[in-house]
């Protein structure tokens, strides 16, 4: 059977049953990747005539078929695989189990080894669409996060038409905008999905004074390089003057007018800031320091 009609066989077959179809060539080693559940077609040889073929399994030396002489043995897959008498092998159902290295022998009619290739087979799980997310980080930037089911062997992101790195996630400058794009791949499928970036509002800070009162301070997005710190401490240092002014105005109305000297005394002021930020909360005591004088 000449090379072309035996291709035409494995390609009509192929098309008929859907699964992924390889080559035994003059090269050594073959490279063949099949999706979880399809079917695979190894075309091992172009003529079978007075030819002997044995497949075998590499790691335990376990013998999968002969064929010879229009006789058939199938040792391992009985009840899921198909030897067409074009030198081809169907095997059903793949499973993760099946994926590993076999040996295609092939001898003459005296039983001499004529020939040995090795198929590579790996059976790999189609990955599905990915999802993505988002999470504001505290200066602005924001962490999209890429993630699929299946056997996954890469991501490749796209910001417009722009690549950047491959990853399972990147973080994004504050103010960039666009389609961004991930795609997850592997050898026999990739999916991909787009979202637009969204611009990342900082929470504003709320403070609880220890008599119950709560003091917000919203943060001027337009601003860059401002942080957490700086606003948490332009908080406090409100919370301190407010302090310190109660105290003063207390004890006026209990200096008696004489001119004895003045004790300094410092009270603490406590109170607790919560600053939002995406998903994350950040809760912190804070003690702040008020001058009060007593007579």
């Amino acid at each position: 059977m000449s090379a072309f009609v035996g291709a035409l066989l494995v390609l009509t077959a192929a098309s008929q049953v859907s699964g992924s179809a390889c080559r035994v060539t003059h090269n050594n080693t073959v490279q063949c990747f099949a999706a979880l559940g399809e079917s695979v077609f190894l075309h091992l040889a172009n003529d079978t005539n007075g030819t002997e073929i044995r497949v075998k399994e590499k790691k335990n030396n376990r013998i999968i078929l002969k064929y010879m002489k229009n006789k058939l043995n199938l040792y391992e897959y009985v009840n899921r695989s198909e030897y067409f008498t074009n030198g081809t092998f169907r095997l059903d159902r793949a499973l993760k189990n099946d994926s590993g290295t076999y040996a295609v022998e092939m001898h003459n009619t005296e039983g001499a080894l004529v020939l040995v290739r090795e198929i590579q087979l790996n059976i790999q799980a189609p990955v599905s669409h990915p999802v993505l997310s988002q999470l504001c980080l505290p200066h602005g930037e924001v962490r999209v996060s890429c993630s699929s089911d299946g056997d996954v062997s890469d991501y490749h992101w796209t910001l417009g038409h722009k690549p950047l790195e491959e990853n399972d996630r990147v973080i994004l400058r504050k103010n960039v905008s666009g389609d961004l794009t991930c795609t997850a791949r592997n050898d026999i499928s990739r999916e991909s999905t787009t979202v637009q970036l969204y611009t990342c509002i900082p929470a504003p800070v709320t403070c609880t004074l220890p008599n119950g009162t709560v003091v917000t301070v919203a943060v001027n997005t337009t601003e860059v390089g401002i942080t957490t710190l700086y606003v948490v401490g332009t908080v406090f240092t409100f919370l301190a003057l407010t302090a310190a002014m109660c105290c003063f105005q207390r004890n006026r109305t209990r200096i008696t007018g004489n001119n004895e000297t003045q004790e300094l005394v410092y009270a603490e002021v406590t109170g607790v800031c919560v600053v939002k930020r995406g998903r994350e909360i950040e809760s912190k005591p804070e003690v702040v320091y008020g001058q009060i004088k007593v007579p």
